[in-house]
């Protein structure tokens, strides 16, 4: 069901699920830690959400790989107020404060960018199991998790009464 995390209160009890995915929303939403709020109160004990972001402490690295040398320049600004809270140690605080502490992260496309330079897609053939493997791994593992396109983080909701709604 799409909507806000705000409106789950409306549509759903508290605990109703085991697994709530927020993959992309956060980047335009009003309110992010009142979205997540809402779409924690709708996981039952143990329950995982599961919230990906874009990495905006390296989003010089797509501009810099694909040789966009004033783009990559422009984006190892600070970012603005408005993405200050898209970083990843911002989240894990958030996701503490909300009852549903990070239980572990991974970065998303950290060898698989969008590149200008890449071959198009062949639809004959999917994504190389090498490439797949790589990702995986490099995914769980610093530096380059670090330095990924996108982070994928896991909170994990407590138990009733353990943590503030």
């Amino acid at each position: 069901m799409a909507g806000t995390g705000q409106d789950t209160g409306v549509h759903f009890l508290p605990g109703t699920f085991d697994v709530v995915l927020c993959h992309g929303p956060l980047t335009s939403a009003r309110d992010p830690e009142s979205t997540l709020a809402g779409l924690a109160r709708v996981l039952d004990s143990g329950g995982l959400l599961s919230v990906v972001i874009p990495n905006v402490t390296a989003r010089a690295m797509g501009p810099g790989l694909a040789g966009d040398w004033t783009a990559a320049q422009a984006a190892l600004t600070e970012p603005g107020d408005e993405e200050r809270w898209l970083r990843r140690e911002t989240l894990e605080k958030l996701l503490s404060r909300i009852g549903a502490p990070l239980e572990r992260w991974y970065g998303v496309d950290v060898f698989s960018r969008e590149r200008a330079d890449a071959p198009a897609a062949d639809p004959a053939h999917p994504l190389d199991e090498r490439l797949l493997a790589t990702e995986e791994r490099a995914g769980r593992q610093s530096p380059y998790r670090d330095i990924a396109a996108l982070v994928h983080l896991f909170g994990v909701r407590q138990t009733r009464g353990a943590a503030a709604e």
